[in-house]
C-alpha cells in the first residue's frame, strides 16, 4: 500500500498543469523509489478506470504509464489500458494522444504536457485519422504491427 505522502506526491505530479514531460519523468524519479513502481501503476490505473481524473490529470498519469512500460514490446498493462480506453472515449483527442504515446510519437520532451493536449485538441483531424484510430482499436495493438507504417497519427509538436 502506498503511503499518505507517496499519495499526496502523485496527486501534485498530475495536477501540475506547469510540467514539461521531461520535467515530470524528472520528478517522478526522484520521488519514488522502484520498488513502488508496481504500486503507483496500480493506482493509476484504478484512477484511469474509475474516471476519477479530469483530460489532464488524465494525459500525465498516462505518460508515467507509459515511461514505466515503454520497454516492454507487444502486448503490456499499458497498451492493454489504452485499449480499453480508446474503445470507451469518445474524445478523438485523447484518443491521439494515447496512440502517440503507444506508438512512442511523442520526441518532443520539452514542451509543456498542457500544451500538448492544446496542440492536438486545436489540430484538424481528417477521416483517416478516424480510420487509423479504429483499426488499432478494432484489430488490437502490437508494437510491431505499427512500427513499420509512417506517421499518420498527428503528432504536431514534434
Amino acid at each position: 500500500m502506498l503511503s499518505s505522502n507517496d499519495l499526496s506526491n502523485i496527486q501534485n505530479l498530475i495536477n501540475n498543469e506547469s510540467i514539461t514531460f521531461n520535467e515530470l519523468i524528472a520528478k517522478f524519479t526522484s520521488i519514488f523509489d522502484s520498488s513502488k513502481y508496481f504500486k503507483i501503476c496500480m493506482t493509476l490505473e484504478i484512477l484511469i478506470k474509475d474516471h476519477q481524473l479530469n483530460l489532464f490529470q488524465e494525459i500525465v498519469a498516462f505518460y508515467i504509464l507509459y515511461y514505466l512500460n515503454k520497454e516492454e514490446k507487444g502486448y503490456s498493462t499499458f497498451s492493454s489500458l489504452v485499449l480499453k480506453i480508446l474503445k470507451e472515449t469518445k474524445n478523438k483527442e485523447k484518443k491521439i494522444i494515447l496512440i502517440n504515446f503507444l506508438e512512442d510519437k511523442v520526441k518532443n520532451l520539452q514542451i509543456k504536457i498542457m500544451d500538448y493536449i492544446k496542440d492536438v485538441e486545436n489540430f484538424k483531424i481528417d477521416q483517416n485519422v478516424d480510420k487509423e484510430i479504429n483499426n488499432i482499436i478494432n484489430e488490437g495493438y502490437t508494437h510491431e504491427n505499427t512500427n513499420n507504417k509512417d506517421n499518420y497519427l498527428i503528432n504536431p509538436v514534434i
